[in-house]
């Protein structure tokens, strides 16, 4: 009998283990190994979750970030002009005001007189002057460019064209103050060869078939170092004591 026994375990080993509690317990640890593995899945899966939230919440926060840098730099930039905009107002206020006081004092030339007794044939051209500073301080360094025409009409597109011949010397013009000179005019501008009137030239001016014209400008300095000028334009007038009819279109300064 147990020799049998013994035989019959050999031959069904499965039957035995079915039997043997110590044989049940072998599948409990693979039940644990399978609960385990959907508990990481679903860990994992939690923890993808949390990766992309997480994401999602950064570029957000980059968006509102982008933003928030526009909207400063758009208020920055419109504080930058808008402050331009007062600087600008500002400074053109100020140099309004610099530039009134300069008008203000600053020296004014104008020719007073233009004579001529000289329209004699054979004789040079001389012209008398008077200057006057009406302003309220000195004009410096005035020079005179000048010259003279002898024809029926004077345009002042002529005037334009033509080169004056510039005196020698610098004078200065107190303020309220007259300064009369002759001009001797040259046919040249190294003032080598003065204009002589001849008889045909004469009789033509006296008898109206033409008309002696005078210009010039005036350059100097006020007192606030700028540049100056006056520019004028005369025609002699022969039945008037030979005083100039002052010629209105080329009459200007700065």
């Amino acid at each position: 009998m147990d020799s049998r026994r013994r035989t019959d375990k050999r031959k069904n080993p499965k039957a035995d283990r079915g039997n043997d509690p110590s044989s049940q317990n072998e599948h409990v640890p693979r039940q644990q190994s399978t609960g385990e593995s959907t508990e990481k899945e679903q860990n994992s899966q939690e923890h993808t979750k949390q990766v992309f939230r997480k994401a999602r919440k950064f570029f957000r926060d980059i968006h509102a970030l982008e933003i928030k840098e526009r909207t400063n730099i758009w208020l920055t930039g419109a504080i930058v002009l808008f402050t331009a905009v007062l600087a600008g107002v500002s400074i053109w206020q100020i140099l309004t005001f610099i530039s009134s006081v300069e008008d203000e004092n600053r020296a004014y030339l104008a020719i007073q007189q233009i004579k001529s007794d000289s329209l004699i044939a054979g004789k040079p051209l001389t012209v008398r002057f008077v200057l006057k500073n009406v302003g309220k301080t000195p004009a410096y360094k005035v020079t005179h460019g000048y010259g003279f025409a002898i024809r029926e009409t004077l345009t002042r597109s002529q005037l334009d064209t033509v080169k004056f011949i510039e005196g020698a010397s610098e004078i200065t013009v107190g303020p309220e103050t007259s300064y009369p000179f002759t001009v001797l005019y040259y046919t040249d501008a190294e003032r080598k060869n003065p204009f002589i009137i001849n008889q045909r030239m004469a009789e033509n001016i006296y008898q109206g078939r033409t008309n002696l014209f005078v210009f010039g400008r005036i350059e100097f300095r006020d007192k606030f170092e700028k540049k100056r000028f006056v520019d004028y334009a005369g025609r002699i007038d022969v039945a008037d004591s030979h005083s100039a009819f002052i010629l209105s279109f080329f009459n200007d300064q700065n």
